[in-house]
């Protein structure tokens, strides 16, 4: 018998926009997440290798699970910079300097 996933809020802090707010389950990746509530988040590789879905972990709990983040640097890791393409929730979240795909509307 499976243990069902928690589910934690993430709060996106965004200077031009109101926040957001999303619904996120414990086993599946925050960009997942993100994705699947179609924000159009700026994702490459999806395995922490380039550092393009970074963002600033303000506050909360990530695990990364087996994987390593090499699109960062140390300093990085250190100021709280995280990779959400590889980053699981472990609690409630507060997320801020998320990249968004430009429009391609015209």
């Amino acid at each position: 018998m499976s243990v069902p996933s928690m589910s934690f809020l993430i709060t996106i802090r965004q200077t031009q926009a109101a926040d957001l707010e999303l619904r996120v389950d414990g086993n599946e990746t925050l960009l997942e997440a993100m994705r699947r509530q179609e924000l159009p988040v700026r994702k490459a590789c999806r395995n922490g290798g380039c550092g393009v879905c970074r963002c600033q972990l303000v506050s909360g709990d990530i695990d990364y699970g087996a994987r390593y983040p090499h699109g960062l640097w140390q300093a990085d890791i250190e100021q709280g910079v995280i990779l959400p393409c590889i980053a699981s929730a472990r609690s409630d979240l507060v997320l801020s300097d998320l990249s968004f795909e430009q429009s391609r509307r015209r």
